[in-house]
Order: C-alpha cells, then sequence, then structure tokens
C-alpha cells in the first residue's frame, strides 16, 4: 500500500512519535535560516569566577549589536540569571515548565514564550524549588536556539551533569574563566581536565586583580589552554548589577569591551569587517 500512494516513510505509533513529532515540528517551524546560530559556553574555574557576568555580558552585547541572542542558565545552583540582567519581574517561562521538554522545539515558540527585550530572551531558572534538568530539554532547547538565533550563550556550573554535558558538546566555543589566583588555578586545571573531552576549542579568561602579581600567560601555561582575553577590575560593575543593571549594558568598560570583541569573533564580524 505504503508504494501505491508513494509514500516515503510508514510509522507506526506509539513507538514512532518522537520520530513524528520532529517531522511535525519541521513543518511548523519552516526551513532552518541560513548559516545556524553559534554556540558560545561559559564556565568558571572556581566558585564565584564570574562566568555569569561573562555570560549575561557577552549575550547583552550581541543584542545591542542586533544579533538575535539566547542566554541559557544551565546552573541550577547559580541563583538565575534573570537576577544579574535585573530581568526577575518579567513575566515568561522559566526552567521548571519547560523540564518536560523533548524533541524539537519550534524556535519561534520557544522566543515568545521567556522574559526577552529587544533581541535578547532568557531561559532561567526560578527561585522554587531545585529541580533535576533533563538532558532531553536541554538538546531541545540548544537545537532551537541555534535553528532561530544568530548566537546561543550558555551559562554552565563547574560540576557537569548530563545537561551541562549535552550544552557543553553543543558549543562551538567555551571560555573559562579564571582569577588570576593561585588557588583559583589550581581549581581551574580540574575544570579543564572534565571540560576537554567534550569541547574542542576551550580558552581562557583571566580576571583580576592578582593578588600575587600571578600574570595571564602563567596562567594559561599551568592550564595548557590558549588565552582568550583578559578582564581588569571593574568596581563600578558589582555596584550596577546591585542596583539591577545588565552587564556590559552601557558598552563601555572593561568587561563591555572584552564582550564586544569576542563576540565579533563568534560570528566573523571582525573578519567581514576587515574585507
Amino acid at each position: 500500500m505504503a508504494e501505491l500512494i508513494g509514500a516515503e516513510h510508514v510509522a507506526t505509533l506509539p513507538a514512532a512519535e518522537p520520530w513524528l513529532i520532529d517531522r511535525l515540528a519541521e513543518c511548523v517551524a519552516g526551513p532552518a535560516q541560513v548559516g545556524p546560530g553559534r554556540v558560545v559556553a561559559v564556565l568558571g574555574g572556581r566558585g564565584g569566577a564570574g562566568a555569569s557576568v561573562l555570560a549575561g555580558g557577552l549575550a547583552v552585547t550581541a543584542a545591542r549589536s542586533q544579533l538575535r541572542t539566547l542566554l541559557v542558565d544551565a546552573d541550577p545552583l547559580g541563583g538565575g540569571l534573570d537576577l544579574v540582567l535585573g530581568w526577575e519581574q518579567l513575566d515568561g517561562l522559566r526552567w521548571p515548565e519547560l523540564a518536560g521538554t523533548d524533541g524539537r522545539v519550534d524556535p519561534p515558540s520557544l522566543v515568545r514564550a521567556l522574559p526577552s527585550r529587544g533581541d535578547l530572551v532568557v531561559l532561567s531558572w526560578d527561585r522554587g524549588d531545585l529541580r533535576h534538568l533533563p538532558a532531553e530539554a536541554m538538546a531541545a532547547t540548544v537545537d532551537a536556539g541555534r535553528r532561530g538565533r544568530d548566537l546561543v550563550v550558555l551559562d554552565l556550573p563547574r560540576h557537569l551533569d548530563d545537561a551541562a554535558v549535552i550544552a557543553l558538546q553543543a558549543a562551538d566555543r567555551a571560555f573559562l574563566v579564571v582569577p588570576a589566583e593561585l588557588r583559583a588555578t589550581a581549581a581551574a586545571a580540574r575544570v579543564a581536565a572534565v571540560v576537554a573531552p567534550h569541547c574542542a576549542d576551550v580558552s581562557v579568561i583571566v580576571r583580576g586583580p592578582a593578588p600575587g602579581r600571578l600574570r595571564a600567560a602563567e596562567v594559561c601555561r599551568a592550564l595548557g589552554l590558549p588565552l582568550a582575553g583578559t578582564l581588569r577590575p571593574e568596581p563600578g560593575l558589582c555596584r550596577g548589577l546591585e542596583r539591577g543593571e545588565a552587564p556590559g549594558a552601557t558598552g563601555k568598560g572593561p568587561l563591555a569591551v572584552l564582550c564586544q570583541r569576542l563576540v565579533d569573533e563568534l560570528t566573523g564580524r571582525s573578519a567581514a569587517g576587515a574585507a
């Protein structure tokens, strides 16, 4: 019968339900955008390294550059990236409502459901009970972000669970944020050893101050990883975060300058501008 009607596939339910959901999602979403979005992961070399602030700065900078951006908080113990941006009062779904997602997600539907301002949408945690994040939900979210956004920024925990591993494996590049301190470098070495098998492009952001005058090159040499950039101390940044000001929002200061350079490199804009 299938040959008579020219059918390409035969699906038997319920066994073929995941396959059928994928096909329906493709029909609803339409063809993928030309050139899938870039995915970047950010991790801290130790607790309090500033990974969430860098992730937020990258996302804010990308959106300010008119790039459609998705910022994903993959750290259940991080307190919520919506707080980093000052977005805790914005309506929209958080991870607990999306934890049951599997299969493919329609990118426009995801964007409409999440807290957003301009070209930036954020998927974060609420302040409710901690819940396990299934790897399938993370895979579906990152896939939708790559298909529907120009840039996806992932804020990952140092202790990789299954969802974080899925996210890291999807990343085109990962940044490890390391304070310029001896003990932080030792801790970061353990994180780097766990991260390296899952991402081929891992580099280091060294954050000052350096109380023992440890240099960025020395940190990178100890970790066996290339240097992506350095961050000088920025006292006004912490005060701004406490007031609900998103990191890098003004486009000024060491964080904003670094984030703009990294976004340009990730998206190829610097190369295009030089051509």
